[in-house]
């Protein structure tokens, strides 16, 4: 019963892990639908995290938007939008150290190994640097993941607008029709040309929204694109 405990919490602090980065990465079938509707409304889910984690991210969030400003470029980098997404990175940035601290205290304590302050010591440093850590992390990969499928599904894109181009399309109804049908292949992709369109539509130069196209997804070759 001992060992069954520390395994016990070690299940529950995965699994909140686990469902906080499935929160923050959305299925391709909600991109899809996003891609499509771009609906504005906040889950229920989300709202929960939000008000859960959000007030111990006032302990380590930055103060100023201008210090904020790069990590909303990565939340975008990463397809990630709620305007709260950085109070529950903070927060979790927050909480994880303390919850791998504790849940590593209870295992030393379970073989018998907190007899040894110092190797405790270590130990509870060790499990609250990763849990520090661990949000930059799952970050930096959701955001290598989009990139790259943005990467590889690009010059498709850009085959497809050659060919609308070529059939007597302007460029935004080339850029309509190619966000329609880009979108089975890579959602990722489609979602980013549909706000693209949206921007243009609200009166935004051509310019303007292809270089924040570029900015958003982070991709070298898309912003190479935007300055031809």
């Amino acid at each position: 019963m001992t060992m069954l405990f520390p395994i016990l919490v070690f299940v529950a602090v995965s699994l909140a892990i686990i469902g906080m980065a499935a929160w923050l990465s959305p299925t391709r079938t909600e991109q899809r639908l996003q891609a499509v509707a771009m609906p504005a409304g906040k889950s229920a889910w989300t709202e929960k995290a939000v008000k859960i984690v959000g007030p111990f991210a006032q302990l380590s969030s930055p103060t100023s938007d201008a210090e904020l400003s790069p990590l909303r470029v990565r939340f975008l980098n990463a397809g990630i939008r709620h305007p709260d997404a950085y109070l529950v990175y903070f927060g979790t940035k927050t909480l994880l150290p303390l919850g791998l601290a504790a849940l590593a205290y209870v295992g030393l304590r379970a073989t018998g190994a907190a007899e040894d302050s110092t190797v405790m010591l270590l130990w509870l440093a060790v499990a609250a640097l990763a849990g520090c850590y661990l949000p930059n992390l799952v970050l930096r990969l959701m955001i290598r993941s989009r990139r790259r499928e943005i990467f590889e599904n690009f010059p498709d894109a850009a085959d497809l607008m050659l060919v609308c181009v070529e059939a007597g399309l302007g460029l935004d109804a080339g850029l309509v029709k190619v966000t329609e049908e880009i979108q089975v292949k890579s959602a990722a992709l489609a979602q980013e040309l549909h706000w693209t369109n949206l921007e243009m539509r609200a009166g935004a130069t051509r310019e303007k929204s292809l270089r924040n196209l570029a900015l958003r997804t982070g991709v070298e070759e898309i912003g190479t694109f935007a300055t031809m």
